[in-house]
């Protein structure tokens, strides 16, 4: 009888498979996938609204699958220079599209449905087209495009990236994925991303929004009714113009109008209400505000804030808790009222009341008018002709006037 055992080839005779996934179309439950190869792929979806099938078309591969089948789609390109290209007539029926375009410098081109696209390492090109999409640049420089959507996210990522919202009217610029000390501006006046670490990103004045991350950033709005966030970090934030809603969230934020000319009111209330007159901006969650170069009226809440009112003839009320107040330059009204308050007047004539705890309070330069109000307090009243109304608790120095 034959012998039929199948016979080993010599070792120099054996046909070795090439190390690539081979590139795939199909769907898996209720999702389409799209699967490319670790070398340059170009992936396509057509819509054909009369039979309502999609075809899919890898490296010239083409399936068509039926639109009842699925309710969302994958593509992982791989690495590779690829080029994944979505139709603008999608239906929908398909409810996320999530892309990523791995490794290699990559092109993509959305569809009228919103996207979650990852370009990975490489110097990609994300557009998103239509749809509220998610476009992230990760490492490399990146050109990234909301488009035509609604409400998109950019989250530029390392690299040298030049980022467009697109025309929607709530398109949000955000670092909100990285941990480092980032730049975040909105209003065309400079660059963004972390500066001292090189990198540079050019960002688009057609956002609506900006959010950091975890870091100590500085986010800087524009003229339209923004969104700014800080999230996590001791943040600096400055709305710009429009009602803005600006939230600290973690950390120890400060809220600007430094570069204000006109009066400015804002309370730390967590009401629509602050800004300059009938700007209604938002303030939630922050415990520093600096004033601008007007008359200024600045006021905390229960927790311990700093005030800083700028030039300008300044009133400042620490509120409850154990506040820091500092009028800088302008005749101003500091009020520490409830809680252990740390108060300097600046450089003019300052009228300061500390209120109902022990206080510590600096007249500084100027003819300042101090009273401690109750319990001990730390009075010193500077360079001047300084009046202070004091007890015997208190230890006054400086005051050339005691009552």
């Amino acid at each position: 009888m034959r012998n039929h055992t199948p016979s080993l080839r010599k070792s120099n005779e054996i046909d070795l498979l090439e190390p690539r996934r081979l590139l795939a179309a199909a769907v898996s439950g209720t999702q389409l996938v799209l699967t490319g190869t670790t070398g340059n792929d170009a992936i396509s979806i057509t819509y054909n609204r009369t039979n309502l099938k999609v075809v899919t078309n890898i490296n010239g591969t083409a399936t068509n699958f039926a639109t009842s089948k699925f309710t969302s789609i994958s593509i992982v390109a791989d690495a590779g220079i690829d080029v994944v290209t979505l139709p603008s007539n999608l239906p929908t029926t398909i409810k996320t599209i999530t892309v990523d375009l791995g490794a290699g410098n990559d092109t993509f081109n959305g569809s009228n449905i919103g996207e979650t696209a990852f370009g990975r390492a490489g110097n990609d090109s994300l557009n998103g087209n239509g749809g509220d999409d998610a476009l992230f640049g990760e490492a490399g420089n990146d050109a990234l495009s909301g488009g035509a959507g609604n409400a998109d996210r950019i989250y530029p990522g390392l690299g040298n990236d030049t980022v467009s919202g697109g025309d929607g009217t709530y398109d949000t610029l955000t670092y909100q994925d990285r941990s480092d000390n980032v730049t975040a501006r909105i209003d065309g006046g400079g660059m963004s991303g972390n500066l001292p670490a090189g990198e540079v990103d050019t960002v688009n004045g057609d956002f609506e929004n900006s959010v950091g991350g975890k870091g100590n950033d500085l986010i800087i709005g524009n003229a339209a009714d923004n969104v700014i966030g800080g999230d996590g970090g001791n943040d600096t934030l400055e709305g710009g113009l429009g009602a803005d809603m600006i939230w600290g969230d973690d950390g120890i934020d400060t809220i600007t109008y430094a570069s204000r000319t006109a009066r400015i009111t804002a309370t730390l209330d967590d009401v629509k209400n602050d800004g300059e007159t009938g700007e209604l901006d938002w303030i939630i969650r922050a415990e520093i505000i600096i004033g601008g170069s007007s008359h200024d009226s600045l006021t905390g809440d229960a927790n311990a804030n700093t005030l800083i009112g700028g030039s300008g003839n300044d009133t400042l009320d620490g509120g409850a808790g154990n506040d820091s107040l500092q009028g800088d330059n302008g005749r101003d009204s500091l009020i520490g009222a409830n809680g252990r308050d740390r108060i300097r007047g600046g450089n003019h004539d300052d009228s300061i009341f500390g209120g109902n705890h022990a206080d510590t309070i600096y007249g500084d330069a100027g003819n300042d008018t101090i009273d401690g109000g109750k319990l001990a307090d730390i009075v010193n009243g500077g360079t001047g002709s300084d009046t202070s109304t004091s007890d015997s608790t208190d230890r006054v120095s400086l005051i050339e006037t005691l009552k």
